[in-house]
């Protein structure tokens, strides 16, 4: 498993992939009940189980490039 993971982390680093950077987030209007539900969400679940909980949220951030730009390649394919 560590092999596989340093071969992704690897060949993720080294790629031209785009990720979410989060920086189009504006906290400065108000915000939806439901993503304060979220967040307080989070902190639980962090809280709960430290290092498995952020082990998969940076997978699941380190996937989201390639999720990304398959979705990107997918409307490029479609004829709109």
């Amino acid at each position: 498993m560590a092999w596989g993971l340093t071969i992704f982390a690897g060949a993720s680093m080294v790629t031209d992939l785009r990720y979410y950077s989060g920086k189009d987030i504006n906290l400065k209007h108000s915000v939806p009940f439901f993503v304060i539900l979220g967040i307080m969400l989070v902190i639980v679940l962090v809280s709960y189980s430290p290092p498995e909980v952020l082990f998969f949220v940076m997978v699941a951030y380190g996937l989201s490039g390639y999720a990304l730009w398959l979705r990107d390649k997918l409307k490029q394919k479609s004829p709109n």
